[in-house]
């Protein structure tokens, strides 16, 4: 259970929080901005470490997302704060339009927290996006959109946000950055109608927001690199799961590789680089040909785990802000 997960890790130093979460004591206030309060199917949870962060505003849970906003300990209200956008995108397959407008909801939820006066978050300094986008990563509106920002003709142009945004005009339509954002969208090899793209800009657009693995992962072959593969199936699917980041304010210095050999730091002392990437290999191979999750449960999910290291681009640790448009 996600209780008997939370105290584990809370001995390693870890507070925690999912959108369910009935635990006395809680790190941080949660507080429901959807209409949708049933019982979820899909809830994520995020962890920080307690020495290192600290809560500075209520948790935004939605039916398929979360939002924490965390302030850097050690300093005083100005010391640089961290928005981690905890997602779990629709899962069907046709619906690109929903899981876009769950981008933009928590998104939204995010930007109007930080113009409330009273949210005492002050600057954003920096904002991780990250979770099952049920997509993938390198062809998918939902991408294209945490990318640019907008999509479709209605979509605007330039730095004004909502309402009030620029349609694009028809000199613009032949340019490059027009023609990524415009019909055709290609999403499961298939291309989007015009009325599957139909979703406002989202607010962190000048922030220059970046995936952390490259889009080229898994593009011509899907078996090379993957995060899901269906023990029914045995398909492979590349960039399932995604983590977003701002890449104005920080700066990606590590990836998580696909398979991490864990039987002994040891291994260090005897197998080399090259050594180490067949090891990797065979254990893709393996999973190819089990699915997940594997006979062995080394690999407990039908997903297989990412991750990234950021640190700050600018050398006193921040200075520029996540801003709206």
């Amino acid at each position: 259970t996600f209780g008997q997960l939370a105290q584990i890790m809370s001995d390693c130093g870890y507070d925690a929080i999912t959108q369910e979460d009935d635990r006395l004591g809680l790190p941080a206030r949660a507080r429901n901005v959807s209409k949708h309060t049933k019982n979820r199917n899909h809830l994520v949870a995020t962890f920080w470490k307690r020495e290192k962060f600290e809560p500075v505003y209520d948790v935004l849970i939605r039916t398929r997302s979360m939002t924490t906003v965390l302030r850097l300990k050690g300093g005083n209200e100005s010391s640089p704060t961290l928005a981690v956008v905890n997602v779990h995108l629709e899962g069907n397959p046709n619906k690109s339009q929903e899981r876009t407008h769950q981008l933009h909801y928590a998104m939204s939820d995010l930007a109007r927290a930080l113009q409330d006066d009273q949210s005492a978050i002050g600057k954003l300094n920096a904002l991780v996006l990250t979770g099952d986008f049920n997509c993938e990563l390198q062809s998918s509106a939902s991408s294209l959109y945490m990318e640019m920002g907008r999509l479709g003709k209605q979509a605007g142009l330039g730095g004004v946000y909502g309402e009030s945004c620029l349609v694009l005009p028809d000199l613009l339509l032949e340019t490059n950055e027009a023609t990524r954002i415009l019909h055709p969208i290609m999403e499961w090899s298939k291309p989007l109608s015009e009325d599957k793209i139909n979703v406002k800009p989202h607010p962190f657009r000048r922030n220059g927001m970046r995936s952390a693995y490259p889009k080229w992962l898994g593009r011509n072959d899907a078996a090379q690199h993957f995060t899901f593969c269906s023990e029914l199936s045995k398909r492979p699917v590349p960039g399932l799961d995604q983590c977003w980041y701002s890449s104005s304010t920080l700066r990606r210095v590590g990836l998580r590789n696909m398979f991490v050999d864990d039987s002994g730091l040891w291994e260090r002392y005897f197998f080399d680089d090259d050594e180490m990437q067949v090891r990797r290999d065979d254990e893709r191979i393996k999973v190819l040909s089990t699915g997940l999750p594997d006979p062995e449960c080394k690999h407990p999910s039908d997903h297989l785990p990412i991750g990234a290291v950021f640190n700050w681009i600018h050398s006193n640790e921040c200075q520029e802000s996540c801003v709206l448009d």
